[in-house]
């Protein structure tokens, strides 16, 4: 083998490694990202309502606070005079093919219903 076609073969091999190094971390800088976030909503809600917001959970009487933080802020907002209904879709499958939405009552800062 001729010296030009080794140094393609080492390039090539460190080309991969290199890669893949790169997607490690990559991946490690994305769960560091998820347990800071996690951290962060325990610090700020306690333990058990903050494991709750980082797992998406709903339930009567969460805040609008707390809604935003597990849920982002909704697609769509409609301000009636004693309340606020959030619309949350969500698209699932290929291309995101099927939709579905999510429809969150707040009435005086406090979520009273939902409807999926």
């Amino acid at each position: 083998m001729s010296f030009n076609v080794i140094l393609f073969i080492i390039i090539i091999v460190l080309s991969i490694i290199g890669g893949a190094l790169k997607k490690d971390i990559e991946e490690k800088e994305k769960q560091i990202s998820v347990l800071r976030r996690q951290g962060e909503l325990i610090k700020k809600y306690g333990e058990e309502i903050g494991i709750k917001v980082f797992n998406r959970k709903m339930w009567t009487g969460m805040t609008e606070e707390q809604l935003i933080d597990s849920w982002g802020n909704p697609d769509d907002l409609k301000n009636g005079s004693k309340r606020k209904t959030y619309y949350y879709n969500t698209k699932y499958g290929p291309r995101g093919g099927i939709t579905s939405q999510t429809s969150i009552t707040i009435k005086d800062g406090i979520v009273s219903d939902w409807h999926e």
